[in-house]
């Protein structure tokens, strides 16, 4: 499957450049509910899988709590990640290829790129010290929302007696956490960004940065790095792809935004003068203008 990440020019010529993806930390997105959007499911799923917890007064003050204190600490600066010395980074994509929206949106206006990766890079899961990722689509609806928790949670909730759900050394916030309910909550969003189509890797790094490699399939991801704006500095890591072995190129097609001034011949130019030669030889094939018929003034 080809998805797609749309950039501006300047952006494009970096990655093309560099043969790097930029990994951004999670909880600087541009939605205020990354990874804490999950909790508002949290009460109706647990509800649909044993309702007898809810003539509980206790049970219902624990869980109050619990959603407070685990979600609650991801709105004040991912402290519940930082604590387990688990950082987590997203690259992110849309499985909409020529998207009006995202050309708005992320590139520039229009006036910027689309790049079409090969999924395959990260359709299986990587896992290893220091770093592994996962891959997958993100969920905008609630049935989906419910679902996952349900499915997360069901095998802990469903067999517990009530007395020991409601005993004094019953966590729920461990539950929550070691459940894998937090994990899974970084793939459910709010249905506002649903036309985004999003499909996203993310990093799970452990303990302090340095250079992971790949032996196998050859990628790499570089050290921490900052940016910084006038009232806060934004870690990142570098997916470098430059010396990537596979049979199939990993980027498809190149969509040139429809506000953007180059021409096809001219990015044929540049993919070939950076290694990507391969569009060149194929007649230009990968390479096409978008159809979006959108003016930006």
């Amino acid at each position: 499957m080809i998805i797609y990440h749309y950039c501006s020019l300047p952006v494009f010529k970096e990655i093309i450049v560099n043969k790097r993806l930029r990994f951004t930390d999670i909880t600087q997105s541009n939605d205020s509910r990354e990874l804490s959007w999950i909790a508002e499911f949290i009460e109706p799923a647990i509800l649909s899988i044993r309702p007898d917890l809810f003539k509980s007064e206790k049970f219902k003050t624990d869980l109050d709590y619990a959603i407070r204190s685990v979600w609650g600490s991801l709105l004040r600066g991912n402290e519940v990640f930082s604590e387990s010395l688990i950082r987590r980074f997203v690259c992110c994509f849309s499985g909409e290829r020529d998207s009006l929206s995202q050309w708005r949106g992320y590139a520039d206006d229009g006036r910027g790129i689309c790049i079409g990766f090969d999924d395959t890079v990260f359709s299986s899961r990587q896992t290893g010290l220091p770093a592994c990722y996962k891959y997958d689509r993100v969920k905008y609806e609630p049935d989906e929302h419910i679902e996952m928790i349900q499915n997360t949670l069901f095998s802990e909730l469903r067999c517990m007696a009530l007395d020991e759900i409601l005993c004094v050394d019953f966590n729920l916030g461990s539950l929550f956490y070691h459940s894998g309910l937090m994990e899974e909550s970084i793939f459910h969003k709010n249905s506002a960004f649903k036309d985004e189509k999003e499909r996203r890797v993310v990093l799970d790094w452990y303990g302090t940065s340095s250079d992971y490699q790949d032996v196998h399939g050859g990628y790499r991801f570089l050290p921490f790095e900052y940016t910084a704006t006038s009232t806060n500095l934004k870690c990142y890591t570098d997916f470098c792809f430059k010396d990537m072995e596979r049979q199939e190129p990993f980027i498809k097609e190149v969509i040139i935004g429809p506000n953007a001034k180059i021409t096809i011949n001219e990015m044929c130019n540049f993919l070939s003068d950076n290694g990507l030669d391969y569009f060149r030889l194929n007649n230009n094939n990968g390479v096409v203008r978008s159809s979006a018929t959108y003016i930006s003034w």
